[in-house]
């Protein structure tokens, strides 16, 4: 089991990282003063609560038409900078795409593809149409 005794450090600069109790105590104590602390897992007050459907309906509403600004978008972006996708993550991207684009058939020269492709380029447009 892993262990879930992890804090989520934040500094002035938004920068977060992550340490255990026993890479805690390397610290000064003038150093973990100037950072945010946002324990995680277990010691979190959270840790295994469900938000009820009430809740996500005000969050989701709260959310509609909210734009984000430049620097936000940027910080996300720098954030996510050599993230990479898991296995399974990729594997359910893929699942979900060919729910999404489904494969169509040209009845002029019967390739399969894509429909967006297949409609830019077959159909009333294939060159075996005769």
């Amino acid at each position: 089991m892993p262990n879930t005794n992890i804090y989520t450090i934040y500094d002035e600069d938004d920068f977060s990282f992550r340490l255990s109790p026993e890479q805690m105590n390397e610290w000064t104590e003038e150093e973990l003063e100037s950072l945010t602390i946002s324990p995680m897992g277990e010691m979190n007050p959270f840790y295994g609560v469900k938000h009820s459907e009430e809740a996500k309906r005000k969050i989701s509403k709260t959310h509609k038409g909210r734009t984000l600004t430049e620097e936000h978008k940027r910080k996300v972006g720098e954030a996510l900078i050599g993230k990479k996708h898991s296995e399974e993550t990729k594997r359910k991207m893929r699942e979900t795409y060919k729910k999404s684009y489904p494969k169509v058939k040209c009845p002029h020269c019967n390739k399969v593809g894509d429909i967006g492709n297949m409609t830019q380029w077959h159909f009333d447009k294939c060159k075996h149409k005769s």
